[in-house]
Parts: C-alpha cells; sequence; structure tokens
C-alpha cells in the first residue's frame, strides 16, 4: 500500500473513533497517545503529522 494512503486512512480511522467522543480527560489522553503512535509508526512523517494535527484540532472544535 502506498505509505501516504496507509496514513491517512490510519488518520481517518481515529477520526472516526474520537469525533463523537465525551471529551473526557481520560480519551483526550487516549487519543493524544494513538496520534503519537500513528506518527511514530511512520517514523515522524511531516504529512502524518500535520493530517494529525489537523484532526485534533477538529475534534476539539467538537469536544472542546
Amino acid at each position: 500500500m502506498d505509505p501516504k494512503k496507509e496514513i491517512y486512512n490510519e488518520v481517518w480511522f481515529l477520526y472516526k473513533k474520537y469525533l463523537s467522543c465525551s471529551g473526557s480527560d481520560n480519551e483526550w489522553e487516549n487519543l493524544k497517545k494513538e496520534a503519537q503512535d500513528i506518527v511514530d509508526k511512520h517514523n515522524g512523517d511531516m504529512f502524518a503529522r500535520e493530517l494529525i494535527y489537523a484532526v485534533i484540532n477538529e475534534i476539539g472544535r467538537f469536544n472542546g
């Protein structure tokens, strides 16, 4: 699989998983851990980092 497509798919599933969460501290910690795992898996890839950043900001708009 194309690395960028793999990153996009992983981040998309993360987005879907956390978009409707309650916004509890525990959920935010889990989101941050899973997001960091994706970035680490892809060796700090800039696309992964920026996509994760955008998704976390978007989730924060709904759960802030």
